[in-house]
């Protein structure tokens, strides 16, 4: 992604986790396995670098109809954060690697996500009333 700031290590070998991201690999809502984050690392798409905030950016890969996404910053090899989202239902769906039971947590934390995100922009802009 030229001109849109640096492109993290595809080493998935020289990555830290932050404690952040450590203490949520046992979360039961994120479905990221090692070899999920490994491939993502590897063979990732950069995207989403506003979102993601000031030095970061979003890398994903899709697994048969849902993306795993880590949150790393553009110039060190290192995860911030990560989980999965609902990219493709039919294929997510019609893949033999995702339940319907994972299919549903997995859009009810992103759901989830998207609210928390939503109350702390309402918060930010006085919208939200205690």
């Amino acid at each position: 992604m030229t001109g849109c700031g640096g492109s993290p290590s595809r080493d998935p070998k020289a990555y830290v986790y932050s404690e952040h991201f450590y203490d949520t690999l046992d979360d039961p809502l994120r479905f990221l396995t090692n070899e999920m984050i490994e491939t993502v690392i590897r063979d990732g798409v950069d995207c989403d670098r506003i979102e993601a905030g000031a030095g970061k950016l979003r890398r994903k890969h899709d697994f048969d109809g849902v993306n795993g996404v880590l949150v790393i910053p553009e110039d060190e090899p290192y995860i911030v954060t990560g989980w999965t989202e609902l990219a493709d239902l039919e294929a997510a769906l019609s893949s033999s690697r995702w339940s319907y039971d994972e299919i549903q947590k997995i859009d009810a934390f992103e759901k989830e996500l998207h609210k928390r995100r939503i109350d702390i922009l309402d918060e930010k802009a006085g919208l939200c009333q205690s």
